[in-house]
Parts: structure tokens; sequence; C-alpha cells
């Protein structure tokens, strides 16, 4: 399966400013929307997955789910992180990326070993 998750909605929500009032206010907010979150976070319960069937993918220059998103879901995945130049909708430099893809589905039997 291949999405872009956020890792944590209050990371997002204060990188990009969408916290109101004074400092302490928005620590509240950013406490309260984590809490509030935690139940669907990615990084709130053990994965059940093995390492070897994730991979962790991260464009460099993405402002949206970018690199503070994409260290702590590797880590909590404990697999290595693989970048890409662009961003969320530029992806430059993707096709470094297919390299880790192509191991993966070469182990899980998936896809032909070599051409």
């Amino acid at each position: 399966m291949c999405f872009v998750p956020l890792s944590a909605i209050d990371v997002f929500a204060f990188v990009h400013g969408r916290l109101v009032g004074e400092a302490h206010q928005q620590v509240a907010q950013r406490e309260r929307m984590r809490a509030a979150h935690w139940a669907a976070s990615p990084l709130a319960r053990p994965s059940l997955v093995a390492p070897e069937n994730v991979i962790s993918i991260a464009g460099e220059a993405d402002v949206v789910t970018g690199m503070q998103h994409a260290q702590p879901l590797a880590a909590h995945f404990n697999t290595p992180l693989t970048t890409l130049q662009g961003g969320h909708l530029l992806h430059l430099g993707r096709t470094r990326t297919f390299v880790p893809v192509g191991e993966m589905l070469r182990r899980a039997g998936l896809l032909d070993r070599a051409p």
C-alpha cells in the first residue's frame, strides 16, 4: 500500500502556522491536537508490519509531508529512509526510490528476479 501520511497532525499545524493565540495557547492547542489524534497515529502502537515490508520515502523539498514526518515514521517502522529531491507534487529524482520498491517486491516473490 502506498500512502503519504503525516506522522502527526499537530506537527503539521505547528510548522504551517495553523495554531492561533499566544505562544502558551499554541502549546496547549498542539498538546490537545496530539491527544485527540493519537488513537489514529501510526506512532501510537508498535507496528505489526515487518520492517522489510515497509518503505519510507520522503521528498527533500516537501513542505506538506516532508522530512519532519518521514523521519519519525521511518524510525517507528525500523526501516531506512529513501529520499528524492522533489516534493509533494513535483517528484524530482523519484527513479532512485524505485530501487527499494523493486527489492521489496522481489523478496515477496511479486517481481521476477532479473530480466
